[in-house]
Parts: structure tokens; sequence; C-alpha cells
């Protein structure tokens, strides 16, 4: 059985301990970054960690959220951070030309899930801590990636969503 990591201060030091084993300097320099600008984390909340629609199942007015596996007592932000990373970076292989297109299209309607949300949350998320978990989120989606590099374990996660949009989350390390 995996020791679970708990909370986001377990978190980064789990994904730090993993960037200084592999020598991962990007990565590493940018969770250290992350363990000395943590915004206020006062306010916890149950965060579900894997928040996008292939999580949800609704009947009616029936919904069920699917996959606590990356279940967080955290920030209110955890959670709009990494959907809002998906929405704006959808792991689609999509034609090269279609891609400009379907880009623009993510990021639109990622920026309006975080306005719906500033206008009905019930939590306010100011836009630096929103910034500091979209790069904590991009940081456990390379983590997990290079996880797999380092075990040779790639085969097994074929087709996973994290290697389409790996490259989109490289720029938050440099951030």
């Amino acid at each position: 059985m995996t020791k679970r990591t708990i909370g986001v201060d377990g978190l980064l030091d789990h994904y730090l301990r993993r960037a200084r084993d592999w020598a991962d300097v990007p990565l590493q320099r940018t969770l250290e970054r992350l363990a000395t600008t943590r915004p206020d984390a006062q306010r916890g909340v149950v965060c579900h960690g894997d928040l996008h629609p292939f999580n949800v199942l609704t009947d009616g007015d029936r919904t069920v959220v699917l996959d606590w596996t990356a279940g967080q007592i955290a920030h209110p932000a955890y959670d709009l951070a990494f959907t809002h990373l998906l929405l704006a970076n959808p792991p689609l292989d999509a034609p090269k030309p279609l891609r400009p297109i379907i880009n623009a299209a993510a990021r639109c309607i990622a920026n309006r899930f975080v306005a719906t949300h500033a206008t009905i949350g019930p939590h306010p998320i100011d836009s630096d801590a929103l910034d500091w978990y979209r790069t904590l989120q991009a940081c456990r989606i390379l983590t997990d990636l290079a996880a797999w590099r380092a075990d040779g374990d790639l085969d097994a996660h074929r087709g996973h969503p994290w290697f389409a949009i790996e490259s989109a989350l490289q720029p938050l390390l440099a951030a």
C-alpha cells in the first residue's frame, strides 16, 4: 500500500523530494519557490483534486463526484486551479491546424469558469492564490510524468492525458 501524502505542505515536501532524487532542477526550483511563497492557508475545505467532467456523473437533479484519490483538505483554489489547468489545456489529440482554434476556445472556457466561480462561488479566491495553486498542480502533473519515466513505466500510462498537456505546463516552471 502506498503511503498517502496529506495536506499541501505534505505534497510540496513529497514533490520536492522526488525532484531532488531525479535532479530535475527546473521542477526543484519551482517547488522551492512555492514553499517560500505559499498563500495563507487558513481557509481549508474538502477538495477533490482532480475535478473535471469525467469525474462528475449526473442523472436528472442528482450529481455524484467520483475518484477522490487526489482529495485533500486545502484552500479552495486547489480545486479551482486544477480544473482551470485542464479546461485551458484540453488533453486532445487534434489535427495541427485545429489546435490554435481549440486552444483559444479552451482558454476562454477556462477563464469563464474562473469568472463564474468569482461571481457565484462560496469562497473568494485572489489571482495570486490561483496562480500559486495552478503552479502547484502543474508540478503535481510533471512529478507524475517524471516518476513514470524514472520507473520505466511509460507504457503502463500510454494515452494518459498528462502527456498531452505536458508542454503547456512547462512554462509554469519558469514563472
